[in-house]
């Protein structure tokens, strides 16, 4: 099972990040408008959730502190 871990960092710009830990490497790092990362969300959850084997983990920076921390939001774990 590949472990997925999104990250988001949310503000005027937001950005979103897909780490394969399985892999240890980024699959994907973008900035985008909040829409386009609610987006980008659903769509990884079309793809990795029913087709394949996947540990999905959403990850969220909390902007109400004044150094980043970060919480877990959801995982989603499938199996074939």
């Amino acid at each position: 099972m590949e472990k997925i871990f999104i990250g988001l960092d949310a503000g005027k710009i937001c950005g979103i990040s897909f780490w394969n830990k399985t892999k240890k490497c980024f699959t994907s790092i973008e900035s985008c408008s909040f829409w386009e990362c609610i987006e980008q969300l659903e769509s990884a959850r079309k793809f990795y959730i029913p087709i394949n084997d996947y540990d999905l983990t959403v990850v969220i920076e909390d902007v109400t502190q004044n150094s980043p921390v970060f919480f877990a939001f959801t995982t989603y774990k499938t199996t074939k």
